[in-house]
């Protein structure tokens, strides 16, 4: 953060932090650009929604679940759908995939269908909207699966989920409740800190102008570009918050911290504490973001610090350490990746139940987020996309079933699995088919630049199945565009079967979507001319 300029004009004197305009330009930003703010990767989100995480967090569910079933934590809930509800569904990505693997768990274990419900929620309807038409999510939503509701974790009320009709709200029956927060305690507010001398001081924030930009509009989706945050400390006598355990906590780092800059993540803790009444049952929190958990990471982090990424978008580092201390507070417990990683770690929180009560919970974590932790796979395979550029087909398919066929691998390995697939075995073949089943499983449209199902047609259009490449290609015209190069695919397939009428009628709809896409316009001329000369 910047010095306080006399020069420079405030677009925003300084204020609590909690209360600057900052929250709700980016709440416009993301409001205005929808789910595009990730298709066009403004926000960053590959770590937090792949099928590996979706996989870990779907074994955590499921001890919860089992918890829950075996009335150890109680008995509400013990005979109902476990209620899970995502906040700030984003992309919706990592709804699917949990809910696609927490699916194959449940009916391993022969749960009576559907075992749990899993809410996409968003404060904007402009996401919601778009997870409506979405048609993998519609599949799920179908078999009562999944659902959708509008709620605002900054300003948490009661709502009404669109399919079931179902109104989560304070006051209803009794159950479990787990929330699923993926990089969501980042993006919403938070007030800043300082500990000097055993004292409590408030980091109040304001805005000004950058270096020769001028000053934004107000209304501006893209305001925050042009802007820079300037700070100040004011004492901030306690009770500050006049609640219980937050203040509490607050004592305990005045007494503790000195010298200290923190930010304490306060719209958070009181989404988690509406949703405690909601449920008045033991909740599981589980949340993925960058954050600090320890003491000692808290005193040695960067403070008060919003870190901006393309358009008018920022995130923040999270005080997982004051979360566990308020659900402490509250009687319930934290559980923390063993990995130490502040740039994104996994955390569980479960309030209403001790340790001890949620037994498969605590092994369900221990042995989702033990050895190669959500961090550490991105990176392992980070390095390996850079670093393997040619595998062999049985290798690209080790790192497929290590990423548990994440679409984002399967697009890096593609085109090796292409170029080889003619010259292996019929054994690695089958594992082919068998991969290639799975990533669509685990394929959720975002935009159409992955072109997943496309890919799929490829792989096996290079393996000669010609009718499960033609299969692909057609689902891809819905989920990827109806385009010149994929109605040119669906023609090879029609002309290796055969088919030289429906080969010709699809290089004609190739030409149709592009005039100028010559191999559409060669093949056709080609294939007629050998239909020609076939004639008696």
């Amino acid at each position: 953060m910047a010095i306080p300029s006399r020069s420079k004009p405030y677009f925003e004197r300084p204020r609590r932090l909690s209360e600057s305009i900052v929250w709700a330009l980016q709440r416009r930003f993301y409001d205005s650009y929808g789910v595009s703010a990730w298709k066009d990767s403004h926000v960053p989100f590959e770590i937090s929604s792949n099928a590996y995480l979706a996989r870990r967090y779907a074994e955590i569910l499921l001890g919860f679940l089992r918890d829950v079933r075996a009335g150890r934590l109680g008995k509400a809930g013990r005979d109902e759908p476990l209620l899970i509800v995502e906040l700030g569904s984003g992309s919706g990505r990592l709804a699917y995939l949990v809910a696609n693997e927490l699916l194959l768990l449940t009916a391993a274990l022969g749960m009576p269908a559907p075992a749990f419900r899993l809410v996409m929620t968003d404060f904007t309807e402009n996401n919601l909207k778009t997870y409506a038409t979405n048609p993998r999510l519609a599949e799920l939503a179908e078999a009562g699966v999944i659902d959708f509701a509008r709620f605002d974790a900054e300003q948490p009320h009661a709502f009404r989920l669109r399919r079931s009709g179902q109104s989560i709200r304070p006051g209803g029956r009794a159950q479990p409740i787990v929330l699923i927060a993926n990089y969501l305690f980042d993006t919403v507010r938070h007030d800043a800190f300082k500990i000097a001398h055993g004292l409590l001081y408030e980091t109040r924030v304001g805005l000004v102008p950058k270096k020769r930009r001028a000053m934004p509009r107000r209304n501006d989706a893209n305001a925050l570009d042009a802007l820079e945050i300037v700070e100040r400390q004011v004492r901030a006598p306690l009770p500050y918050y006049r609640h219980k355990e937050f203040d509490a906590v607050l004592a305990d780092y005045a007494q503790g911290f000195d010298g200290c800059e923190m930010l304490f993540p306060i719209d958070a803790l009181r989404v988690m504490d509406w949703f405690r009444g909601v449920a008045r049952a033991p909740t599981l929190v589980l949340s993925g973001d960058k954050a600090y958990r320890t003491d000692e990471e808290l005193k040695a982090g960067i403070g008060a610090h919003l870190t901006f990424h393309a358009k008018s978008s920022f995130s923040t580092m999270v005080n997982f350490n004051a979360i566990e201390r308020v659900v402490a507070k509250q009687g319930g417990f934290a559980l923390h990746a063993p990995q130490a990683d502040t740039s994104f770690t996994v955390s569980a929180f479960v309030t209403g139940a001790k340790p001890e009560a949620a037994l498969e919970t605590r092994f369900a974590f221990d042995g989702a987020m033990a050895g190669l932790g959500p961090r550490h796979f991105q990176t392992t395979f980070d390095e390996l996309k850079r670093g393997w550029r040619n595998p062999s087909v049985p290798g690209a398919l080790s790192l497929l079933r290590v990423s548990n066929y994440d679409q984002d691998a399967f697009r890096r390995f593609a085109p090796v699995i292409i170029r080889k697939v003619g010259r292996v075995s019929n054994e690695v073949r089958a594992d082919v088919v068998q991969a290639m089943e799975a990533v669509w499983a685990r394929y959720y449209p975002l935009s159409s630049d992955e072109p997943v199902a496309f890919t799929i047609g490829l792989v096996f259009h290079a393996m000669r199945r010609f009718e499960d490449a033609l299969h692909y290609f057609e689902r891809a015209l819905p989920l990827e565009g109806d385009d010149a190069i994929t109605r040119y695919n669906i023609g090879l397939c029609h002309a290796a079967r055969g088919d030289g009428a429906a080969a010709i009628e699809a290089y004609d709809l190739a030409l149709g979507r592009d005039p100028r896409y010559r191999p559409a316009a060669i093949a056709r001329e080609k294939l007629r001319r050998v239909m020609t000369r076939a004639k008696p």
